[in-house]
Order: C-alpha cells, then sequence, then structure tokens
C-alpha cells in the first residue's frame, strides 16, 4: 500500500469514505470533516514536535514565512509558535477543523492564520513563502483517488508558491523508492533529499524529503503594512 498512512492510523476513527476498492480513502475531504466532527481533540500524526524540532532549526528561520499544509488539530502550531516561528499560515481541506483551530485560538496568536484551502489550488502569489512543511499529506493523497496527479498538481503550486532558496520538507511513512519519483521532477525547479527520522522510544522510521527551491535567496522582509 504506497500511501502508508493506513499503518499509521492511531486512536482516532471516523465513520470510513471508501472507494470502489473499499479502502478508506483518506484523499476524500469527506472523510476529514466526519473525522474532525467525531473527535475534536489535538491528535498528532507520525511525530511531535519535540521530534521536529531539528528539522525546523536546519531548514526554517524565526523570520520566515511559513506555510503548513494538512494542518489538521495538531499541536504543532501551537509548538512551532512557542519556538518562535509567528509567522504561519496553516491550512487545511476540511472546513471543520479550520473552523475548530480558528475557535480554539481566536486570534491569540498574532500571525498565524487558518484558512480552509485545497493544497492544489492555492490561493497565494507566487514566491509567497520561505518554508513549507507537511506532515503526512502526501501520505493522504495517495491514498485516495487520483493520486498521482492530485500530487502532482500539489508539488507544482508548492513549487510555484515557495521562494527561490526556500525548503519544502514532507515527512512520511513512504519509502524513497515509492516518494522519490513524485518529488524528482525538472518542472518543480528544486533539489530533493532524503533523510531518515527515528523517535527513541520507538523503532518507526519516518522518512523526511526536502526539496530547496533552485535560485538566490529571497531576503526576509517584513510583511507590508
Amino acid at each position: 500500500m504506497e500511501c502508508g498512512i493506513g499503518s499509521s492510523i492511531g486512536k482516532l476513527r471516523a465513520p470510513p469514505v471508501s472507494d470502489k476498492t473499499g479502502m478508506t480513502n483518506y484523499g476524500d475531504p469527506n472523510y476529514w470533516d466526519s473525522r474532525y466532527t467525531e473527535a475534536n481533540a489535538p491528535f498528532d500524526w507520525y511525530l511531535s514536535y519535540e521530534h521536529l524540532r531539528p528539522i525546523f532549526a536546519k531548514y526554517a528561520r524565526p523570520d520566515s514565512r511559513i506555510l503548513h499544509i494538512g494542518c489538521g488539530n495538531s499541536r504543532v502550531c501551537d509548538a512551532m509558535y512557542d519556538d518562535g516561528y509567528h509567522r504561519v499560515t496553516n491550512i487545511d481541506i476540511s472546513d471543520v477543523v479550520i473552523h475548530q483551530m480558528r475557535q480554539q485560538h481566536n486570534n491569540a496568536h498574532d500571525g498565524m492564520t487558518f484558512e480552509r484551502m485545497d493544497v492544489r489550488k492555492l490561493d497565494f502569489p507566487s514566491e509567497s513563502f520561505q518554508f513549507i512543511f507537511d506532515k503526512g499529506t502526501v501520505d493522504a493523497i495517495l491514498c485516495g483517488t487520483d493520486s498521482y496527479e492530485n500530487l502532482a498538481q500539489m508539488n507544482k503550486e508548492l513549487s510555484r508558491v515557495l521562494a527561490p532558496g526556500g525548503v519544502f520538507v514532507s515527512v512520511s511513512y513512504g519509502l524513497p523508492e515509492n516518494r522519490l519519483q513524485h518529488f524528482e521532477n525538472t518542472e518543480f525547479n528544486w533539489t530533493v533529499v532524503h533523510e531518515e527520522l527515528r523517535r527513541e522510544e520507538q523503532g518507526d522510521a519516518y522518512h523526511v524529503y526536502v526539496m530547496t527551491k533552485r535560485g538566490p535567496n529571497v531576503p526576509h522582509v517584513e510583511d507590508d503594512e
């Protein structure tokens, strides 16, 4: 199973949304709306921010404009803010979870926003972000219908909104032989590096794919007034 997300479904469950094969379609927005309606407690797929902090420290700066895709109700949103990353746009395809996150935060974090958005059709100008972070979105898309086409469109959009010199990090269960083919496309104009990350208390291996947009680094400037 290429998507990999099924092996980390965790203790939360929702009424399944299945495709014609009978498998749960994690690429279907209806699945996620159902899941978040049933269980709205914070939940982190794969890894907590404590495990991810070295990745942020290596590839992002506190003044980076950050796009967090497929944010769900992850604690990563708050943790990265508390760690000094304040210019963060969190997006998810689920109306339900974005409404929940807006209610929970209620503008408590200045500079952090939550937007309902389809990652295949981003409503941002080109070269808007210096750092893009994903944890499980790639895997979820690959569990859906038309998965290859949808993932290619996502990567094309992420490349468009990523500034030259910027970095897109994707944390996945997928092995390099299953994932690199989706990232290594000259059309995206980025280099690709694979790293492996393990939790000390578990033997699970997570794969970190680091895409760096070609071109000179864009200076970090203040937001327009």
